[in-house]
């Protein structure tokens, strides 16, 4: 047996609210929000499900995405455009920061429209493999993995920053579990993240007199391996 479906999209976020950086007297910078005019995502999804045998089910799911920001003229500079804009340098990918001087203030923006939107690879997919093998009757051993590979994208929603960013990567989980077919209790091994994906370092886009970046990494990022048990009390 096989499932599939395949989806064509297209999602228009008006007045998209984001969070920015406002750069301080000391040399540091605060949050704070503001309102993209137009943020664009549209492509192509797809899933694939298939019975290959009585035992083998193999999956794959997968997308083509374009997320752009239409219109976002308003956006907060982050400390590589301050710094281009200030010393007049040229880095490849680096938009240049407009100093606008009101009165009452000095405020740093910059015009990301037709920049590509954060966290939205350009295409993802995702592959399972699950594996039932009946023993002794009245129990099994089942065998779990799923993997993915993505294309790179940018992390950072309030700088849109390329100095830390997720560079094209792929990660796999695995589970080993045993326990009876009615499924009652379950004894299951596992080990997630094996390839511990996480975001790079690009000190090309570094140009701040320190040379450092400081980024939050997410438990996520790390490989988890361990055994738990399952048990259904109901009947």
């Amino acid at each position: 047996r096989v499932r599939y479906d395949v989806a064509l999209f297209r999602t228009d976020f008006i007045d998209l609210q984001l969070s920015g950086l406002s750069p301080l007297s000391n040399d540091e910078s605060t949050s704070i929000s503001l309102n993209a005019g137009k943020q664009r995502v549209q492509g192509l999804e797809f899933s694939f499900q298939a019975a290959a045998t009585d035992n083998l089910t193999v999956g794959m799911q997968g997308a083509f995405m374009d997320a752009k920001m239409v219109q976002f003229d308003g956006s907060g500079c982050n400390p590589t455009e301050l710094y281009n804009t200030i010393y007049n340098l040229s880095t490849p990918d680096v938009l240049p920061c407009i100093l606008l001087t009101p009165s009452g203030g000095v405020y740093e923006r910059t015009d990301r429209s037709g920049t590509q939107a954060p966290r939205t690879p350009d295409w993802k997919f995702v592959g399972d493999v699950r594996y039932v093998l009946p023993v002794w009757d009245s129990y099994e051993f089942l065998f779990i993995a799923k993997g993915y590979v993505s294309d790179g994208y940018i992390t950072a929603r309030d700088s849109f920053a390329n100095t830390v960013k997720f560079n094209r990567h792929g990660d796999l989980n695995l589970q080993l579990g045993f326990g009876p077919q009615d499924g009652n209790w379950k004894l299951t091994s596992y080990a997630n993240n094996i390839l511990e994906a996480r975001e790079s370092y690009n000190p090309e886009f570094d140009l701040a007199p320190s040379g450092l970046a400081v980024t939050q990494v997410s438990r996520s990022n790390f490989m988890t391996y361990g055994v738990r048990f399952n048990y259904n009390f109901s009947e």
